[in-house]
């Protein structure tokens, strides 16, 4: 008699921890809203998320006059100039990509909570096997109610 094996995780399979996971996840601009959604209430600390993801003091200072230093806009410009590192050369030729990870300790370093909510938030998506940010899954409609319409 054969000893039952039970089938490799996706994980197991690839093998990568669920922090490379997040590593690889690279983040786009068609990101920043769920991500928004995800982080709006750390707005008040954008300067300090901006210094997390490695934007130029100047060019904070620069989101901040620009926004007049209204702290949900200016969060908005942060992570709007965080994104465009996708198609920027010199991030390319550095392999400097904004990811998942990389987001979730930067928000870490400003409320935990937060940061922790947000990992467990890509790690379900992960384990899913679903792409982007889910905040609202679609609500399930009965045979009935699909027929009715």
């Amino acid at each position: 008699m054969s000893t039952y094996v039970p089938p490799k995780s996706l994980q197991e399979t690839i093998d990568t921890s669920p922090d490379e996971l997040l590593k690889l996840s690279i983040l786009t601009k068609d990101d920043h809203n769920s991500i928004m959604d995800l982080i709006n209430k750390i707005a008040v600390d954008y300067d300090k998320l901006a210094g997390q993801f490695c934007i130029p003091s100047y060019k904070v200072r620069e989101i901040k006059h620009n926004n007049r230093d209204e702290a949900w806009t200016c969060l908005n410009a942060v992570l709007g100039e965080w994104l465009k590192w996708n198609f920027d050369k010199k991030a390319e030729e550095l392999n400097v990509k904004p990811n998942k990870r990389w987001l979730v300790q930067a928000v870490k370093t400003i409320d935990a909570e937060i940061g922790e909510d947000i990992e467990q938030n890509f790690k379900i998506i992960a384990e899913l096997g679903t792409a982007g940010v889910v905040n609202n899954p679609p609500k399930e409609t009965s045979k009935k109610e699909t027929l009715k319409s």
